[in-house]
Order: C-alpha cells, then sequence, then structure tokens
C-alpha cells in the first residue's frame, strides 16, 4: 500500500509540473485526479496499515501534498480556460 501510495504521488508530481509548460496543459487534467487518488490512498493508508509509524508519516505526506497539488493543477486548469 506504501508503494502503490508513493507511486501515485510521484506520477501525479510529475505529470503537474511538466503540465505547466506551454502546450503541455493538457497533462494537468491527468494530474487532477492522480493528486486526488493520491490524497485518499494516504487517508486509507492512515486508517488501515499496521505497520507501525515509520509508514504513517508516507500516508500523512501522501494526503497533504495530494491536495495541495490537486487544488493548485486544478486552478493551473480552470486559469487556462481548460485547454492549455
Amino acid at each position: 500500500m506504501k508503494t502503490l501510495t508513493g507511486v501515485c504521488l510521484a506520477f501525479a508530481i510529475i505529470t503537474g509540473f511538466v503540465g505547466f509548460f506551454p502546450c503541455a496543459g493538457w497533462l494537468n487534467w491527468f494530474s487532477v485526479p492522480l493528486s486526488g487518488l493520491a490524497a485518499v490512498l494516504g487517508v486509507i493508508g492512515l486508517f488501515t496499515d499496521r505497520d507501525g509509524e515509520e509508514t504513517q508519516g508516507v500516508y500523512f505526506a501522501s494526503l497533504v501534498v495530494g491536495t495541495v497539488l490537486g487544488i493548485v493543477f486544478a486552478a493551473r486548469c480552470f486559469l487556462g480556460g481548460g485547454i492549455f
């Protein structure tokens, strides 16, 4: 679960920041759901994973970073009119 959360968050970060370049804004439409999925996986991991406190930080970071990036990338989509 920890690996899946990290991979999902990494893909969201990569696609989101590449989407900030001109003519690649359409990638932000993929990064918004990925960021939301990373945040949801972070919440699920916080409540279900029993490995210990060392993994709780990964899930909490995924929740916070996924939420913030989802808001930033969604704002970028709406500023560009949904096209660029």
